[in-house]
């Protein structure tokens, strides 16, 4: 029974859709190859505030390197002034900001045309029994 949860499981993620960065950003003299990050906050620009708060600990949960913007910069009239966020930043040793926002979510549906077999006229010849196969 575990097995065939875990081919169902694996089945699924393999009809998932693949997610792939489009376009990034970076100051043209900015040289990051010789950069280590200790502590980044991870940002998500979301609709709503779980949304946010459940993308943010994604991230967390994949790399410990992580931090959730909303456990660091918790109250609105914080993360609005800059020279308070900025000096919270620096006292937690948060060294990098990670800023993540969906742009576009792109949907793909398939068509497949139905299909129409005739009956047929063998030993029955009053019966005459197609079926229609919505596809």
């Amino acid at each position: 029974m575990k097995n065939l949860f875990i081919l169902a499981l694996l089945l699924m993620m393999a009809c998932s859709s693949s997610t792939s960065i489009v376009s990034s950003w970076k100051e043209p003299g900015a040289n990051t190859a010789n950069t280590n990050f200790t502590k980044i906050m991870a940002v998500v620009l979301a609709n709503t505030e779980s949304a946010r708060r459940q993308a943010e600990d994604e991230l967390v949960r994949e790399n410990p390197i992580f931090v959730p913007s909303y456990q660091v910069l918790n109250s609105q009239e914080v993360s609005m002034d800059k020279d308070k966020s900025g000096d919270i930043l620096r006292d937690q040793n948060i060294d990098g900001v990670l800023v993540l926002k969906l742009v576009d979510k792109e949907k793909t549906q398939n068509y497949v045309p139905g299909s129409y077999t005739g009956g047929y006229y063998g030993r029955y010849s009053y019966y005459w029994g197609g079926y229609y196969d919505p596809g």
